[in-house]
């Protein structure tokens, strides 16, 4: 029998960083996928630029912030789980070190700005969040 797994989009949005934007360092509460558009910064200690990824896994410590001299841009998915297994089906979707390149992101892109306009009107349906959740991780497993 195949199981449904439910991710479910709790938020997605875009960030221009600028160049004294606070460092992030926490251990997120929900799983949050960002999508490198342009400039640079650094995730983890590594470098990343345009056209890359990175996860913040559930329960996992992160550090990450733009580079000084090119601020990053992302698109950033936020996602929390119903269910505990999910956490063991997200690493492997992403694996370790939770970054990498990404082919995707004109279609990242399109599914942000349906996202927002759904978002602007204010509805709450699960359902849409889990199509949206499930777009993301299909586009993320065929080009990360």
């Amino acid at each position: 029998m195949n199981r449904r797994h439910d991710f479910y989009l709790w938020r997605a949005d875009r960030e221009n960083c600028c160049k004294d934007k606070k460092k992030i360092e926490q251990i997120f509460s929900y799983t949050s996928f960002h999508y490198i558009t342009s400039g640079y910064g650094y995730f983890n200690g590594v470098r990343l630029g345009a056209g890359q990824f990175f996860c913040a896994e559930k329960n996992h410590y992160v550090c990450y912030y733009p580079d000084p001299e090119e601020p990053w841009s992302y698109i950033y998915f936020d996602f929390f789980e119903e269910d505990p297994n999910n956490t063991v089906l997200l690493r492997q979707l992403v694996g370790e070190p939770h970054w990498g390149s990404f082919s995707y992101m004109e279609e990242v892109q399109h599914i942000l700005q349906l996202y927002m306009v759904y978002a602007g009107r204010k509805q709450d349906n699960p359902a849409f969040h889990r199509a949206v959740g499930d777009m993301v991780l299909a586009l993320h497993s065929a080009g990360a």
